[in-house]
């Protein structure tokens, strides 16, 4: 709202660009890694498009919208939901209160889990299928300028692993989809898979495998047909509305975390990342280098808050909400406000935090929540760190 307030959009080096947490979240989205649309941000609930996609496809489509992965969790407490197919994501860790997460992962009847490397996850899974790494096997990746680049292969996959786009292939052809063209999943290579991304993604119609292995620097969708350049900056001349114009909206009243601080737990919890150690850590703390410069998270308390507890840097604490205890170090700081503690995510501390959604954009809120904060002995800490996940688990997955 506020880039569009100062004229910022439609300009080259301007506009907003939100920093995601992962590669390729656009081109995931943009996919339809969503609850609420088809590729392209195709709205499900519009019969319009859905019909498009039954007569693509081949199949019958609901028009409701679906779960996401919070709402996912208490569906299964609700028998509604039996069984997670799982692709190089983390829930134990990454998920708000992991606790509940993992109580739902135990309940599942059947889990698949589908990654690079062993996982906290994959401790749940009944079926472990390895993938190739991103340097293992090639397709097109989305940045989050919009930018679709070709990702080349540079080395074998090790032993049994596959890329995910065969691996998906594969299956889909063993429960039936055995049919030639976008009615089945009969893929020769990743760009089989863009060609029909090309034939139902309005942005992408002109996004050929062979533009992108021939332009390395990539195309900016939309891109509507293959003799367009792309489109390096959105809103030039208007914005997608009727009248080409921003409309916006006042919000009547301010909404703040569903749960604060009070007398039992008086401390604001939030958390955050380091620039070193990347989202659950499933491959940064795998590197010696990584690890020797962030060897641990720390708590971040603000000195004043400190003293009253009388906890020092490096001292052992346990951080407890009402969902979860976690114990770690703590870190004397003025970063923080009085009255807030916060604590890097990647190790498991979304055991602690809430899973209360906003209403409107289905985001948990792991960022606020209501704490308490108490000094305790390096015993008692490693006594409550065996209850956690371990980070890089060691696992024997049996063939068969």
């Amino acid at each position: 709202t506020l880039s569009a307030i100062c004229g910022y959009q439609g300009k080259e080096g301007a506009g907003c660009s939100p920093m995601r947490g992962q590669n390729n979240v656009q081109g995931a989205c943009d996919m339809a890694a969503l609850p609420n649309v088809f590729p392209g941000y195709q709205a499900v609930t519009d019969e319009e498009k859905r019909k498009f996609f039954e007569e693509f496809w081949g199949v019958e489509l609901s028009g409701k919208v679906g779960l996401t992965t919070v709402e996912a969790a208490y569906a299964v407490d609700e028998g509604k939901v039996k069984a997670y197919y799982i692709m190089g994501e983390n829930p134990v860790i990454s998920e708000a209160n992991a606790n509940h997460v993992m109580h739902a992962l135990e309940k599942l009847e059947f889990v698949v889990v589908q990654d690079i490397v062993p996982t906290p996850t994959m401790e749940f899974a009944d079926i472990v299928l390895p993938a190739a790494a991103m340097l293992e096997n090639e397709g097109s990746l989305t940045n989050t300028e919009r930018r679709v680049q070709w990702s080349f292969q540079a080395a074998n996959p090790p032993g049994e692993a596959r890329p995910d786009w065969w691996i998906v292939s594969e299956i889909g052809k063993a429960v039936g989809f055995n049919r030639d063209g976008s009615k089945g999943f009969i893929y020769n290579d990743a760009a089989d898979v863009l060609r029909e991304i090309n034939a139902c993604t309005p942005q992408y119609r002109g996004i050929t495998p062979e533009r992108l292995k021939a332009n390395l620097a990539g195309i900016h969708w939309p891109c509507p047909s293959p003799d367009h350049p792309g489109t390096r900056v959105l809103y030039k001349e208007r914005f997608l509305t009727p009248d080409g114009k921003a409309h916006l909206a006042a919000v009547p009243e301010y909404k703040g975390p569903v749960e604060l601080p009070d007398e039992e737990y008086p401390f604001l919890l939030t958390t955050h990342r380091y620039v070193g150690m990347y989202h659950t850590l499933t491959m940064t703390a795998r590197s010696e280098a990584l690890v020797k410069r962030w060897p641990e998270p720390l708590a971040e308390i603000h000195p004043e808050d400190a003293a009253k507890l009388g906890i020092k840097t490096g001292d052992w604490i346990k951080i407890e909400t009402r969902r979860g205890v976690y114990p770690i170090r703590a870190k004397v700081t003025r970063a923080v406000k009085k009255g807030v503690v916060s604590v890097p995510w990647h190790w498991g501390a979304n055991v602690l935090t809430n899973d209360a959604l906003d209403p409107f954009a289905k985001i948990p809120e792991t960022k606020a929540c209501a704490c308490r904060v108490i000094k305790i002995s390096e015993e008692e800490a490693k006594k409550l760190m065996e209850k956690l996940p371990p980070i890089v688990p060691r696992i024997e997955v049996v063939k068969g």
